[in-house]
């Protein structure tokens, strides 16, 4: 079965729009991953709600993979299947409305806080120093700058379009920066002034003109980002990130260079890009699929993971056998809480997992696929084994 299938199948069941051949079909995926014996009607006669029927799938699933002593990246169908589960099954669990949870107190402890994940958080600074928190402000027109008006759209976007009635000031316009700020637990969308779209990551930020002018159009990323540039042969759109450049005429691809990393990542989804290390001058031209690494003194090109690199804009954690101190730089961004190790051996995890899960949804979730522990107090995260 194809993982829209077993997905489409998850979702009747969610919905309680399932008919009896769903229920079978589902069944007979199920125990064609050799689950416990048992059948989906009697599974379901026993839940209180599908949500709960799903919990179990999930549950038992991942029992069975730690029982036996395996790592969750699974290959082939199981893998694909696994991951489908697990995106299914707890994104239901969370979307599924549930009544008031009383917190469950711990012996000389405070209980254990609800730490949510990244939502639209964004700080927009404009020319004259002034700040706009964005998730604060309503929407329409925020302000205007030589010509152009500042919006915030009904779906929470920042838009730059020209003003009603305005001449725009190109010359000044082309001078007048903007910057937005995502802090940790935050993300953000925005459409340039010539209509490139840019998604960005948590604590990431982004300066650009309020128009393009000229023959180039020229904006600095900190942090990671996903763009989808508007053609212009006659201006190439660059990306300045710390010690890269990159030049494009109209392409979609993601760059991932934080500050304390220690290389620059770009990922080509369409079209083609020209990355260049401004301290060794070195370049390198990429394909849809490839991606560079920019360390100190070179580029390096290699085959892209392209669902993981972009599983930050869909919605998802994809881990691939990765280290749990990588992983947990990601989590820390993404849900605003600081990390502490006591690990006595190092721990690798694969696995697909939502990122509209609250943390602690998600550390016990991890906590399942291996031998590691989670301790979460106020915004801070024990982690050992």
């Amino acid at each position: 079965m194809d993982n829209k299938r077993i997905k489409a199948l998850f979702e009747r069941l969610h919905k309680n729009k399932y008919s009896e051949g769903d229920l079978a079909e589902l069944d007979n995926w199920y125990h064609s991953l050799n689950e416990d014996q048992g059948d989906m009607q009697a599974w379901l006669a026993e839940a209180e709600s599908e949500s709960q029927l799903a919990d179990h799938l999930y549950t038992t699933y991942l029992q069975k993979v730690k029982q036996q002593k395996r790592r969750v990246l699974l290959k082939n169908t199981l893998r694909m299947a696994a991951a489908i589960l697990i995106i299914v099954a707890v994104g239901m669990l969370i979307h599924k409305p549930a009544g008031p949870k009383v917190p469950q107190l711990v012996k000389n402890r405070v209980p254990v806080p609800v730490i949510k994940p990244a939502r639209n958080i964004a700080m927009l600074t404009l020319a004259d120093g002034s700040k706009i928190p964005l998730d604060e402000a309503q929407k329409g027109n925020l302000t205007t700058q030589a010509g152009i008006s500042i919006r915030k759209t009904a779906e929470g976007k920042l838009i730059y379009v020209k003003a009603d009635g305005s001449k725009i000031d190109a010359g000044q316009a082309s001078k007048t920066f903007n910057k937005i700020e995502i802090p940790r637990a935050g993300k953000y969308e925005l459409v340039l002034p010539d209509g490139s779209k840019v998604w960005l990551n948590a604590a990431s930020s982004l300066r650009y003109p309020v128009v393009f002018a000229g023959n180039e159009r020229v904006v600095e990323l900190s942090g990671e980002a996903y763009f989808e540039v508007a053609h212009n042969r006659k201006a190439p759109f660059r990306v300045i990130t710390g010690r890269q450049t990159l030049t494009v005429l109209g392409t979609h691809f993601n760059v991932k260079g934080y500050p304390e990393d220690q290389r620059i990542s770009t990922t080509l989804l369409q079209g083609s890009v020209a990355v260049k290390n401004t301290l060794s001058n070195q370049s390198m031209l990429l394909v849809p699929g490839k991606q560079a690494d920019l360390s100190a003194d070179e580029i390096r090109m290699s085959t892209a993971n392209v669902d993981q690199v972009m599983a930050w804009k869909n919605g998802y954690f994809i881990f691939d056998n990765q280290d749990i101190k990588s992983i947990m730089t990601l989590v820390s961004r993404w849900y605003d809480v600081d990390v502490i190790y006591h690990l006595k051996k190092s721990e690798r995890f694969g696995g697909t997992f939502s990122r509209s899960s609250n943390l602690k949804e998600l550390l016990k979730n991890m906590e399942m696929l291996g031998d590691i522990h989670f301790e979460l107090e106020e915004r801070r995260v024990t982690v050992s084994n």
